[in-house]
């Protein structure tokens, strides 16, 4: 195959080469949108996403009153001093505003898709980049939330588990049809605070989603919940945690790398966090071009002797011979026998005569 393969958005790909455009300006621009979708499209973000920034690249062409060959940061100030005194929005939204127009002149600047040549071309002008450091928002925190939420006490969300309850018993009391979607209310309410759930995440849940958790068998068929539409998250681009019921200490974590169709495999602690020597280990057998069917099993047999020296308050850099056979005793006790602590016999010597 000869010739140079353009990159998904490339200008060469959505406008004709050498012929005259009856409307450039629109067209170009329209031509622009279009490639950036097509490039999102293939990083593989959500359709939604894709939707939302280009709203908001229009919002700020209309404010501007400017196509993005003639932006400057100047406008954009403007645009998000607008946003904020006149229109009041929150921080966490012009920062969402603020990361598409830069992901947009991000797209629209790079070399690779030739933007700036057809932009020179047509207007002898070029777009240049309009959000840097300096005129932008820095995410710093994980919660934006307004200082006057908080989450709830465990008495007001009883009380909130109670009133939805309420409502299935009033609506059933009065006869009428209403009271099944009233009970599938309270039930979701209560899953997704007891999963720590998100909305899409609890919307698109399905009772095949639910399994057993080994680490507690207890809660039956329903110890485990597999999240199958997750949010995108750093690291982790598709997000499938299985969220334990309480009592589990270690999950397995399927793992998809950025911009690679590989996967491999972590372990998370009992609050969300790596296990630095898991991981340090099993990104060694990613190095080594093992199969991630083998980091799988590594990650699974790693959790559990960590779960093992969690449960004996041992330091897994000062194990002795002795604790390993102990760790071979637990592993052939039931799931439900392992809180239990586990006391090797000695072996019987049989003498002659």
């Amino acid at each position: 195959m000869g010739g140079t393969r353009l990159a998904p958005g490339a200008a060469g790909l959505h406008l004709v080469g050498g012929l005259p455009l009856l409307r450039p300006d629109e067209q170009v621009f329209t031509a622009m949108l279009d490639g950036w979708r097509n490039q999102q499209l293939a990083r593989n973000l959500a359709f939604s996403t894709i939707e939302v920034r280009e709203k908001t690249v229009r919002a700020f062409v209309h404010h501007a009153d400017a196509f993005p060959w003639a932006w400057s940061p100047q406008m954009l100030d403007e645009w998000m001093g607008d946003l904020r005194a006149v229109r009041g929005l929150k921080r966490s939204t012009l920062r969402n505003y603020q990361g598409s127009v830069r992901s947009f002149c991000s797209f629209i600047t790079d070399p690779a898709y030739g933007w700036a040549t057809t932009c020179q071309e047509q207007f002898g002008t070029h777009p240049v980049q309009v959000v840097h450091e300096w005129n932008s928002a820095v995410h710093v925190e994980k919660a934006e939330a307004d200082a006057g939420k908080r989450a709830f006490t465990h008495d007001e969300l009883q009380a909130f588990f109670d009133y939805a309850d309420d409502q299935v018993d009033k609506v059933r009391g009065r006869g009428r049809k209403g009271w099944l979607p009233a009970f599938r209310d309270a039930v979701l309410f209560k899953t997704a605070y007891a999963f720590g759930l998100r909305r899409n995440e609890t919307r698109m849940l399905d009772t095949v989603d639910f399994g057993r958790n080994p680490e507690g068998p207890e809660f039956g068929d329903y110890g485990v919940l597999y999240v199958r539409h997750g949010k995108a998250v750093e690291v982790v681009i598709y997000r499938r945690p299985s969220h334990s019921s309480p009592g589990g200490l270690m999950l397995v974590q399927r793992v998809l790398m950025p911009d690679s169709p590989l996967e491999s495999w972590t372990v998370l602690g009992d609050e969300g966090g790596i296990v630095e020597p898991i991981e340090r280990y099993l990104a060694y057998l990613a190095d080594i071009e093992r199969s991630p069917n083998t980091v799988k099993a590594y990650a699974h047999d790693l959790k559990d002797w960590f779960v093992f020296l969690d449960r004996r308050g041992l330091d897994w850099r000062e194990v002795r011979l002795e604790d390993l056979g102990e760790f071979v005793a637990w592993l052939r006790l039931p799931p439900a026998g392992r809180d239990s602590s586990v006391t090797l016999l000695p072996r019987r010597i049989i003498t002659a005569g």
